[in-house]
């Protein structure tokens, strides 16, 4: 597992307008977290594979209590990873309390990003590191 902790800001609507709630909308929380297992990748596979390599094909979230502006603390953790595909499950706390866990399955992909591809024995390795964290 490895911890990261996120400041979760609002980003401007469509008009520019930046919202003055606190409340933080899911789909925000789901950007944020796609920032931590970035993080993860770049911490433990050193440039072998970036989020470019990669498409989203499954997220799954489920929310215990409402997330806020501020800091949020995203533990992340590779559950699994096969010949092209892994994902991550990440546990999202705020203020020492359990607010969410989100799980996003991503698979690595061609440059064209219309066809599967194995991973490398060197983004194997920097992945079972990753594992092991």
């Amino acid at each position: 597992m490895l911890p990261f902790m996120l400041p979760v800001t609002h980003r401007p609507d469509r008009d520019g307008v930046v919202s003055q709630h606190r409340h933080v909308p899911f789909f925000l929380a789901l950007e944020i977290a796609a920032q931590a297992w970035a993080q993860a990748l770049a911490t433990t596979c050193e440039g072998l594979l970036a989020p470019a390599d990669l498409a989203v094909v499954d997220v799954t979230s489920t929310y215990r209590r409402e997330l806020f502006t501020g800091d949020v603390l995203f533990e992340v953790t590779l559950a699994k990873f096969g010949s092209s595909s892994l994902t991550f499950a990440l546990e999202l706390s705020q203020n020492e309390q359990a607010a969410a866990s989100l799980t996003t399955t991503l698979v690595k992909v061609d440059a064209d990003r219309l066809h599967s591809m194995p991973f490398t024995p060197e983004q194997r390795a920097g992945l079972q590191r990753l594992l092991l964290a």
